[in-house]
């Protein structure tokens, strides 16, 4: 080609040579889409439109749909558009109370179900989870390098009673997410001294699912809810606290000090089994003191710097803006990639809304749901969640559809089944090895 070039100002025939050689190269380039623009033709995790009440519609990008060569800036957009449709998931992140588990109104509405019924809270509620929701966890899990999470606001005392009967995960955590415990193996381990905890046998239940396991917590974590601009150290000892006649005094730590300036205005604080978390109940205060525009007040109110509030089953939770779920559930997914080696094609700061899914029902949800890629609510359990997830229909799936019959833990069951299917999509992994 070169040797034709150098000739063309003596041979005519070179020049013809080389105009041949420029025309075939131009229409083998014209023949192929250069990466850019090449079309995937399979959709392993189609995009899930869902409204309160109404049927689902899946939205999968089509194959045959051709991209405009005429813009660049058109084109690049459509690849990320495209690229965050066929995410590969490596985590999933889920609430407990209103999402995995269930209350009743009446006893009579669960008759004839499959269900776990767990202890009663320290608030008196008693909660239903049905066998096939944890079956479907299990079958979840089993997927390679999918990491299932338990992500409550729960108190922790509450959470090592009601572990039995959730779901085995690889992580779990309490407080909203001011706690994170990981499971040990028994088996594995020489020597160990902490809980342990006996899974409930459950229907299909195989006996490697319900093996005894250990709890140890993630003591970096811990560190960082002990430090002093956060919650401090008084909450993890039994005996930390200073009181007196019931009410906090000589509190250390961010949280605790608000919490101490609370009782000082009237409110009722609960503090019974958190460490970096504290709960205020409407139904606890004493009207003479706190009337209901008071407790509206508390709720509408930023807390002191350095601390955050949500909203969850009615009741108001204060913990340190470090903790929450979301930053809890960023950690843990940087912890297992960067030291548990889990692999993951998602960078450091994608890990969540590139690798990521959720369940959830709540307001202290919904950061974590806008996090991460895509959201399943079996339930709404607050006016915020219903609000955010109408703005937001394409980050939202609700799955409770009350008109045919679908919600408590059939919502659940439905939500889980989505999950499912797009991770045997995604993965091209046969789910029904077991029944």
């Amino acid at each position: 080609f070169f040797f034709a070039l150098s000739q063309m100002p003596r041979c005519s025939f070179c020049g013809l040579v080389v105009l041949a050689l420029i025309k075939s190269i131009a229409s083998s380039t014209a023949s192929c889409d250069p990466p850019l623009f090449r079309t995937r033709t399979n959709s392993p995790l189609p995009t899930v439109l869902g409204t309160r009440g109404g049927a689902n519609v899946i939205d999968s990008p089509s194959s045959s749909s051709a991209r405009s060569r005429s813009s660049f800036d058109e084109a690049e957009s459509a690849e990320k558009q495209e690229k965050k449709e066929h995410r590969m998931i490596n985590f999933i992140f889920s609430d407990v109370d209103g999402t995995l588990v269930h209350y009743p109104d009446v006893e009579e509405e669960y008759d004839g179900k499959d269900l776990l019924r767990l202890p009663p809270s320290s608030t008196g509620m008693r909660g239903v989870i049905s066998s096939r929701t944890l079956a479907l966890v299990t079958k979840i899990r089993e997927h390679h390098d999918i990491k299932f999470v338990l992500v409550s606001g729960m108190r922790t005392t509450t959470m090592m009673k009601r572990l039995p009967y959730l779901p085995r995960a690889d992580a779990y955590c309490s407080e909203a997410g001011g706690r994170i415990f990981y499971p040990v193996d028994l088996v594995s381990r020489d020597s160990y001294g902490g809980p342990i905890i006996y899974p409930q046998r459950y229907h299909g239940a195989l006996d490697s699912d319900i093996l005894p396991f250990g709890l140890e917590e993630d003591m970096e974590w811990r560190a960082m809810m002990e430090a002093p601009e956060a919650a401090g150290k008084d909450g993890y000892t039994e005996d930390g606290f200073k009181s007196e006649n019931g009410s906090l005094v000589e509190c250390n730590g961010a949280l605790w000090k608000f919490a101490c300036a609370l009782e000082s205005r009237g409110f009722v604080i609960d503090r019974k089994g958190y460490a970096s978390c504290f709960r205020v109940n409407r139904k606890q205060q004493d009207r003479a003191k706190i009337s209901n525009k008071v407790f509206d007040s508390l709720v509408n109110t930023n807390p002191p710097a350095g601390l955050a509030r949500s909203v969850n089953l009615g009741c108001v939770d204060f913990y340190p803006e470090a903790s929450g779920k979301r930053n809890c559930c960023m950690y843990i997914a940087n912890k297992f990639t960067s030291t548990f080696g889990l692999q993951t094609r998602a960078s450091e700061n994608e890990l969540l809304s590139e690798a990521a899914v959720c369940l959830c029902d709540d307001d202290n949800d919904l950061q974590m749901a806008l996090a991460c890629s895509h959201a399943y609510v079996p339930g709404i359990t607050s006016a915020s969640m219903e609000r955010v997830s109408k703005e937001n229909p394409r980050q939202f799936t609700v799955t409770e559809e009350e008109g045919r019959g679908i919600s408590g833990t059939a919502a659940t069951e439905k939500a889980l089944d989505l999950i499912l299917d797009a991770l045997v999509s995604t993965l091209g992994t046969d789910s029904s090895k077991r029944e």
